[in-house]
């Protein structure tokens, strides 16, 4: 097989044009206008995710190390969150000056250029004609579905199902590269998870102890980066085996023996590290969300992967007539993922990602086939390449559409945060809005803030809301600022029973726009 041909250049434009598009949101947030009594957030992509990277990168950027605690809660904790990539930007932020912001944007790039590449050799396992490996990776990197253009129609479905929808067709859950290539920690992790995954596939071939225990560091490695991209190598590299001997291939013992106990002890080295993580009643908690019922079904395959289906399709027609020495093993990878983002163990929303590789793949040979039809002039092959293409385009649309929408906050945010930004570090108690936005800018953590780290979030929004409202109640108010030392309240100024129960501990009070922040005097310790 032609393993070592060089990446044409033209397709290098794939990877670049690719960042270029993703990047379009984030400097749109300079130029659109926002709404009435408003401001927009001047960041890449879903802010409530987005915000809890840059709060992780600037605290590694600030105390120059590699683990780091949960700022978006005050309870009592170690610093047990293990995140390389978030690491890095913070560093890089640390001695150049820019912000984490522009740096996490600025990682897209070189993140998209490492994944082609390990891309391009893994297709020439699969394809060792360049010209169908080159069409391959333009599958991959421009493919996707046409959930945008049924938006408009989705409102007429009942509430139910026009839920399941819109979470089944939101862009972040990553059906294709392009939707994942929102988030430089997915291109991680997939990019990693390729060059691991590659020398399993072959259903022979000797695996050296060298290469062993590379596989297992790397396994270990991949989880440290990105957890989700590790579950997905061991569910892919488990149905590797397991698929050959349901379709009666030969199985070579030896070489599985070897990779399975590489496996073992990658695997008793990532269960050691999350032990030693669980044991920090914050991380445990945080972690816990990791677990969970929310799937993704194959019912929206129509929409979400568009013309892919038909080219899958006919793409396993072709791959089941071969006799391609990987058949069973893309039929593996497949199966693994299928089963993870229909999973009801591992809230399987998260590994939508994982099927849009092995199914590009497959239609590999299909889009082959459509692509020389359409240059012939076939109108209906001129459709079909249309319709799988479209996705880049149609994804940007949607996300410069949505981001009066998605990034908005109230005008007075950044006011607050450069108010807050000069006090000393201390516990602040805000709503969750205000809560998820203020440990990605400064130095404080909060009572409650993002929905999946701080923990039982649910029920301390709740709290929040019925403690500061109307009419409130300041005696358990009071109790809770004691309890988790809050040093900062940051609370709109019409919330006046609230503010004027916590104001004979206020130090200092500042008003900004609509907002107060009361400056609680210090309490004589500290949980940080």
């Amino acid at each position: 097989m032609d393993r070592i041909t060089p990446m044409p250049r033209w397709l290098w434009t794939i990877p670049i044009g690719i960042a270029a598009l993703r990047s379009l949101p984030w400097l749109g947030t300079y130029l659109v206008e926002p709404g009435a009594d408003q401001t927009l957030l001047h960041l890449g992509f879903i802010p409530k995710d987005m915000l809890q990277y840059l709060a992780f990168a600037r605290e590694a950027g600030e105390g120059q190390t590699l683990f780091v605690a949960n700022p978006f809660t005050t309870e009592p904790q170690d610093s047990r969150f293990l995140l390389p990539l978030f690491a890095a930007v913070g560093w890089l932020a640390s001695a150049s000056g820019l912000s984490e912001t522009a740096w996490l944007e600025f990682t897209r790039l070189p993140l998209l250029l490492v994944f082609f590449a390990v891309l391009w050799r893994l297709l020439g396992d699969f394809y060792p004609d360049s010209q169908e490996r080159s069409l391959a990776c333009v599958l991959v990197g421009l493919a996707g579905g046409i959930e945008v253009l049924a938006k408009p129609f989705a409102a007429a479905l009942p509430a139910g199902l026009h839920a399941e929808f819109e979470q089944a067709t939101w862009q972040m859950s990553g059906w294709s590269l392009f939707a994942a290539a929102a988030n430089p920690l997915w291109l991680a992790g997939t990019a990693a998870a390729l060059a691991l995954l590659r020398p399993l596939l072959p259903p022979q071939g000797t695996i050296t102890t060298k290469q062993g225990l590379g596989l297992a560091a790397g396994w270990f490695g991949l989880f440290a980066l990105h957890p989700y991209s590790a579950v997905a190598f061991g569910a892919i590299a488990l149905a590797l085996p397991l698929v050959a001997l349901a379709a009666r291939a030969p199985i070579d013992k030896e070489r599985w023996l070897r990779i399975g106990l590489a496996l073992a002890a990658g695997g008793a080295a990532i269960a050691a590290l999350a032990m030693w993580q669980r044991a920090d009643a914050v991380y445990a908690e945080s972690a816990a969300g990791f677990f969970g019922v929310q799937q993704l079904s194959p019912f929206w395959y129509p929409l979400v992967l568009g013309g892919l289906c038909v080219l899958g399709l006919r793409g396993a027609r072709n791959w089941a007539s071969s006799t391609h020495p990987l058949r069973f093993a893309l039929l593996a990878w497949l199966l693994a993922a299928v089963l993870l983002h229909t999973s009801t163990l591992f809230n399987g929303y998260h590994f939508a990602s994982q099927l849009h590789l092995p199914l590009c793949i497959l239609a590999a040979p299909a889009f082959f086939e459509a692509w020389r039809e359409a240059r012939a002039g076939r109108a209906g092959a001129i459709a079909l390449c249309a319709v799988t293409l479209a996705a880049p385009l149609l994804l940007t649309i949607e996300s410069l559409a949505l981001l009066r929408t998605t990034h908005a906050v109230p005008v007075e945010f950044p006011q607050l945060i450069e108010t807050l930004r000069t006090r000393p570090a201390g516990n602040l108690l805000a709503g969750a809005r205000l809560g998820n936005t203020v440990p990605a800018y400064t130095h404080h953590r909060v009572y409650v803030g993002h929905h999946f780290l701080t923990p039982d979030f649910a029920a301390r929004h709740r709290e929040v809301i019925e403690l500061t409202g109307t009419p409130g109640d300041p005696e358990r108010l009071l109790r809770l600022v004691e309890q988790h030392r809050i040093r900062y309240v940051v609370l709109p100024s019409q919330r006046e029973a609230a503010l004027g129960a916590l104001a004979a501990r206020a130090a200092r009070s500042d008003t900004v726009g609509r907002y107060s922040i009361l400056e609680l005097t210090a309490w004589p310790e500290s949980n940080r």
